[in-house]
């Protein structure tokens, strides 16, 4: 298996106040990325329960 299949640049000289928004989507390809490679469903998380009380 190969070390790496693709790379994600990020900007590296912003202001420290905005270093974290480029980082949010490639950090959230990432995630789905290793959710697919893994075979978990990211839509369908394990932990999660859905409950509505209708009153």
């Amino acid at each position: 298996m190969p070390a790496a299949t693709r790379a994600i640049r990020v900007p590296g000289s912003i202001p420290e106040i905005y270093s974290p928004i480029p980082y949010i989507i490639p950090s959230q390809i990432f995630a789905a990325l290793l959710a697919e490679a893994k075979g978990i469903d990211p839509d369908r998380p394990r932990s999660l329960r859905i409950v509505t009380k209708t009153v």
